[in-house]
């Protein structure tokens, strides 16, 4: 009984640190995606580290005519070279038929 209370602590703890971990990443990323300026009103944008070489910057935004479009780029540094990958979409809602 005591091995199953010690491991329940344990898990607890462990899901408390990835929850403590993720607010960080998310508040990181929203800092990062003010570091060029200002995020446009009706978009948002982050910038953060994923890992100990992977950066990603995500933007989604309203186009000027109307559509919502998203991008996303990740950098991979690396000692020799940077690579850069970048993904655009463009979000269109259609509304289900029979709606």
């Amino acid at each position: 009984m005591i091995k199953l209370l010690d491991q329940l602590r344990a898990q607890r703890l462990a899901d408390r640190h990835q929850q403590q971990r993720n607010q960080l990443i998310r508040r990181e990323a929203a800092i990062g995606g003010e570091l060029f300026g200002p995020v446009p009103k009706r978009g948002s944008r982050t910038f953060f580290n994923l890992n100990h070489s992977t950066w990603i910057w995500h933007e989604e935004w309203i186009a000027k005519d109307g559509q919502r479009r998203i991008a996303t780029t990740r950098y991979e540094i690396r000692p020799a070279e940077c690579s850069k990958l970048r993904w655009t979409q463009l979000s269109i809602y259609r509304r289900p038929r029979g709606a």
